[in-house]
């Protein structure tokens, strides 16, 4: 039974799987980090693990001084540096001034994209490139690039992936963004009374504002605090969600797990896993939460912090390629189930032609020996005319049975 069809779509399914795979991890660790550095590390280390990657590059917009920025730019693996450059040129210019994504798989087609790129490095021809715009509330804030030296390197599952990666990608360096900022100020003022209230209140903006939700627990699991994001996720209001139970806004499903994790948060330790809320008009929103304990002047855990990223869409992709794996699988089947019959039809047929051929064989090799019979007895009736009636009755019986086996 020929199964090609049937090996292929399996590995399709399982190079899909692994792609996604990729993803989520690289989105939790992403999402968990309040470093650019280690963003931009993580992102690289999913990307070469999914496409070409001779060259990679992340570059941020300062929109103060209209620049491009090379935050991170390896050539070959190896980690260089760019100096900034007008944001009115080079692929980084193109993809922030346009919004767009770049999929270019050849050098002819680099040539005719009209984008001026900046040269960089020892210059080795770049034959395919993807660019990606990493988007902030409709912003673009910078761009991630691989680019191989290798012709038709890319495919649009590539594209479609790598906008994805750069979604986290970009709400992970804003945050970092803003951590790093509030830390700098903190350090700046942390002499001054006047300052230390400046920064909480700078703080307290950076949460307000975050695209991210924000929660803090005391031990018992009331909500003593919660950021305006964080309630709209759900569509309550920060009133409404302000000293309930956080248990109150799962579901019944959801209850062992989240007292486990308020266990470890009471234990001084962090986790990041995800978890399903119910909203007030009672639908079901998955979360990514990165919990961490809060302490108090002593050390002890006294409650748990979280940062909540909301994943339902992601989930929701994820269910759709189950779904499709499960479909493409019954399809495979299916069409195999198909071949099997088809075959087996084929070998009845080939069974029946070589019974016919045997059959035609074993009535010829029949009949010679029978030929012989025949001219036997003839031969006997005639040089024994005056035989007895015994010998002619057992002539006459051989002479039947010779016909009826002639027959056959």
């Amino acid at each position: 039974i020929d199964i090609t069809e049937r090996v292929q779509a399996e590995e399709v399914a399982h190079r899909m799987a692994d792609r996604w795979a990729i993803l989520y991890r690289a989105g939790e660790e992403i999402s968990a980090s309040l470093d650019s550095e280690q963003v931009f590390q993580a992102v690289y280390r999913a990307v070469r693990q999914v496409m070409p990657c001779e060259d990679f590059l992340i570059c941020l917009y300062d929109e103060v001084h209209h620049l491009m920025g090379g935050e991170f730019i390896l050539e070959n693996g190896n980690r260089m540096d760019a100096e900034p450059y007008p944001a009115d040129c080079g692929l980084g210019g193109h993809v922030v001034h346009t919004g767009q994504v770049v999929l270019l798989n050849s050098p002819m087609q680099i040539s005719a994209s009209g984008i001026k790129f900046m040269p960089y490095g020892s210059g080795v021809v770049t034959s395919s490139v993807l660019a990606v715009p990493m988007q902030l509330k409709a912003k673009t804030i910078g761009m991630i690039s691989a680019q191989s030296y290798h012709s038709d390197a890319y495919t649009t599952d590539d594209r479609e992936w790598l906008e994805i990666l750069a979604g986290h990608a970009a709400t992970a360096i804003e945050n970092a963004s803003l951590f790093k900022q509030a830390q700098l100020e903190i350090a700046e003022r942390k002499l001054s009374e006047e300052a230390l209230g400046e920064s909480e209140q700078k703080y307290r903006r950076i949460v307000e504002t975050s695209i991210e939700g924000i929660i803090s627990l005391y031990k018992d699991g009331r909500i003593t605090f919660i950021n305006q994001q964080m309630a709209a996720m759900l569509g309550y209001s920060i009133d409404e969600m302000l000293g309930k139970k956080f248990e109150s806004f799962l579901p019944e499903d959801q209850l062992s797990d989240h007292y486990a994790q308020m266990e470890l948060r009471l234990q001084g330790k962090s986790s990041v896993y995800e978890r399903c809320l119910l909203g007030k008009d009672g639908r079901r929103h998955w979360v990514l939460v990165s919990g961490k304990a809060i302490l108090n002047i002593d050390g002890e855990p006294e409650g748990s912090f979280g940062m909540v990223t909301d994943i339902t869409d992601r989930k929701q992709a994820e269910e759709n390629i189950h779904k499709l794996n499960a479909e493409l699988e019954k399809r495979v089947e299916e069409r195999t189930r198909e071949l099997r019959d088809a075959q087996e039809q084929l070998v009845r047929h080939e069974k029946l032609a070589v019974l016919g051929q045997m059959a035609s064989s074993v009535g010829h090799e029949l009949r010679n020996p029978l030929a012989v019979i025949t001219s036997a007895i003839y031969y006997l009736k005639l040089v024994q005319p005056d035989a007895d009636a015994k010998i002619k009755q057992y002539l006459g019986i051989i002479d039947q049975e010779v016909r009826n086996s002639d027959k056959i």
